[in-house]
């Protein structure tokens, strides 16, 4: 149930994304969206300190 959930918050974003600005706008929205990914991914890699 909370995966359904998830998924409708995150069309529901793409779709605002697309309606507001176009698909240039939902692309750059999924491109940013990776770049958060990657720099938190890579914050928590140098993180020893919980092992």
């Amino acid at each position: 149930m909370h995966d359904h959930i998830a998924q409708m918050h995150e069309q529901l974003f793409m779709r605002l994304m697309i309606d507001l600005y176009g698909w240039d706008g939902g692309f750059v929205a999924l491109v940013g969206a990776c770049i958060f990914s990657i720099v938190f991914l890579l914050l928590t890699l140098g993180d020893k300190g919980h092992q």
